[in-house]
């Protein structure tokens, strides 16, 4: 009988073994390959027949080599216990056996993976026989090592089961596995490592999209690890490459249906576990293709909705698995809005009148007071005055993160912001001299001015959230952590908005350098107040700049050109600093280029809110946006 009598159709063609299943009553599971695969599990007829008369069959040459293996293995125990050499094996063949409670000494670990190398049969890994592993998408005990440490350190995450990607880490798909190593050694702070082993996963990434397997469940996580650590290396431009090759998959694979309605899943009796980890992954690429489309200048054209998907849960197996993500449900609607009104303003409007009594911006204010209406209190950082914090909500503000376990600071940021984008284009109007208060009427007039107060409070607000989280940072850049904050909430208290706090620098600057000084009578504006707030703005952007997020330069350089015309305003001597024609956009380099052509990199519009809708810092520095000079002609003509 031939060896491959008993095996499936795709096991006998890519001649793998197959491990048969069957059920109590005869019917035909999938085999074991096939379903760790996910694809389909097909025996033709004599094969069934065969299996119910005799049941699974093993090759005998098969049995003479475990028998071996496992004599092997006792031998190469006793060598390592007696402190002989160590055993050597093909790094391919490492198995994914790694306890949950390791040693917290790096050797016993190490003697760990090798005393275990031998027990996982070489049929687990997909590779063919006689062919040759490239060295570059080999495993590691070096990779897992990184790995296990920062899992170890952070053993719940928001978008995948760490616990069980560890555990399984040597049976990974290379793709899959270097791409975990690239985000692990950056996150250690390994940057140059992280750059070399993206080369790597880059390859393997490559291999796999060629293969014959098809999209797999493993490979979305390895487009979205590299999309995420694009976005930290600061190129967001390669970050939407990788993330629309995400969404394809996800669409493909049906990935943003829930698997609770997914009858096509049901042959993989998928624990509520793995049930769990799909959804998270969803709603991982979900929060960033709404980012996305509220930050990039071109929105990303794939048709993609969170209504067929149930929100995150907490797993406990026995611990918890996966860290809470209650509040993202919040984060992407918030995110999604301000897409919305990104997307109106893309074209500025035939006249100001339509600015207005525009029907369209009216539904938007009102799909932002829902929005306020629909997020739980608990779950939004409201204070009673805009410009500052108090101690006690200071305090209520971190017991309200504690509580919910998960960053309150992008929704209620992100929040202000889509109202400061939603009225900055009438605040601008300000700067007209046909808007002046004289030339309108008493409605329009109102309209401006509480256009005008709507943004100069968004813009207090999201500073007061920015610099309270800016004031974490610098204690923690001083090796002190806030004692208010327990060590497991170290991470979840960094999360700054750059966006928004850029968005109120903008408010700012505009409000005290091209407003027209006839509509200040209707405020109360201090501009050493506003100037040291935007200069504040200035040293966070400037900071993170400097540190290796290269996407924030272009802002970092808008600001400090913002906190010279203010001081000039200030003074009193008007606009006397002198600011070259510099059109700011975002430099594209290939990460890990260091070739000429990398420092010739295309310069590409930046990504943020809304820019400047046309308008010039120091009437000299202007932002690279595809909208921008229809604005900048709006302006013209309107005045």
């Amino acid at each position: 009988m031939s060896p491959h009598s008993n095996s499936c159709y795709t096991c006998r063609k890519r001649k793998k073994k197959c491990i048969t299943r069957l059920a109590p009553d005869l019917a035909f599971l999938p085999c074991e390959r096939c379903a760790r695969l996910d694809i389909q599990c097909v025996y033709d007829q004599k094969t069934q027949e065969d299996l119910r008369l005799f049941g699974p069959k093993a090759n005998q040459s098969e049995i003479h080599f475990q028998m071996s293996l496992d004599q092997n293995q006792e031998q190469d125990q006793e060598k390592v216990l007696s402190g002989t050499t160590w055993p050597q094996y093909p790094v391919s063949q490492v198995p994914a056996l790694v306890s949950q409670t390791l040693s917290s000494a790096p050797i016993a670990r190490t003697l760990e993976q090798y005393i275990q190398v031998i027990e996982a049969p070489l049929v687990n890994y997909d590779t063919d026989a006689m062919e040759m592993e490239d060295p570059d998408l080999m495993a590691t005990l070096d990779d897992f090592q990184i790995v296990a440490k920062e899992t170890i350190k952070h053993p719940c995450v928001l978008s995948y089961d760490a616990d069980k990607l560890l555990n399984k880490f040597f049976s990974l798909p290379a793709v899959l596995r270097l791409t975990l190593c690239v985000v692990s050694f950056y996150m250690s702070g390994l940057k140059d490592i992280s750059v070399s082993y993206y080369l790597r996963a880059r390859k393997a990434l490559i291999r796999a999209a060629e293969s014959e397997q098809g999209p797999t469940f493993e490979l979305v996580q390895s487009y979205y690890f590299l999309s995420l650590f694009s976005n930290m290396k600061g190129q967001p431009v390669i970050s939407r490459q990788f993330l629309t090759g995400c969404l394809d998959l996800i669409v493909t694979l049906r990935l943003d249906i829930d698997p609770d309605d997914s009858p096509w899943l049901h042959h993989l009796n998928l624990t509520a576990r793995e049930k769990e980890e799909r959804r998270r992954l969803f709603w991982a690429n979900y929060w960033s293709l709404v980012r996305a489309q509220a930050c990039s200048p071109d929105p990303i054209t794939i048709e993609l909705s969170c209504y067929r998907m149930k929100g995150p849960t907490m797993i406990y197996d026995p611990h918890a698995i996966f860290a809470p993500a209650l509040v993202r449900h919040w984060d992407c609607r918030v995110y999604a809005l301000i897409g919305q009104i990104k997307r109106h303003y893309a074209t500025p409007p035939a006249i100001t009148e339509e600015l207005l009594t525009s029907k369209s911006i009216s539904t938007l204010q009102n799909a932002l007071f829902h929005l306020r209406s629909c997020i739980p209190d608990e779950h939004f950082l409201a204070s009673q005055f805009p410009m500052h914090l108090t101690r006690e909500e200071e305090d209520r503000f971190l017991a309200q993160t504690f509580t919910a376990q998960e960053s309150l600071f992008v929704s209620t940021m992100g929040f202000y912001s889509a109202v400061s984008i939603l009225h900055r284009p009438i605040l601008f109007l300000t700067c007209l001299t046909s808007c002046r208060p004289q030339y309108i009427s008493s409605a329009n007039q109102s309209i401006i001015v509480n256009s005008v107060v709507q943004c100069i409070e968004a813009a207090h607000r999201i500073t007061s959230v920015g610099f309270f989280l800016a004031s974490i940072e610098e204690t923690t850049n001083n090796g002190k952590w806030d004692p208010r904050i327990p060590q497991q909430f170290y991470r979840i208290c960094s999360h700054q908005e750059f966006f928004s706090i850029f968005e109120a620098a903008v408010v700012y600057w505009f409000v005290i350098c091209r407003m027209q000084p006839v509509w200040y009578s209707f405020f109360e504006i201090d501009a050493a107040i506003l100037l040291e707030r935007v200069q504040k703005i200035k040293t966070t952007l400037r900071l993170v700049a400097d540190y290796g997020v290269t996407s924030l330069e272009p802002l970092a350089v808008c600001v400090e050109a913002m906190v010279k015309e203010i001081e000039d305003i200030i003074d009193g001597r008007g606009l006397v600093t002198t600011f070259e024609q510099l059109e700011l956009g975002l430099e594209v380099k290939p990460i890990g280029d260091t070739t000429d052509m990398a420092a010739s990199a295309p310069v590409q519009d930046l990504w943020g809110f809304m820019g400047l809708l046309g308008m010039q810092v120091g009437r000299g520095v202007s932002w690279k946006g595809r909208s921008e000079e229809s604005w900048r002609l709006f302006w013209k003509l309107s005045n």
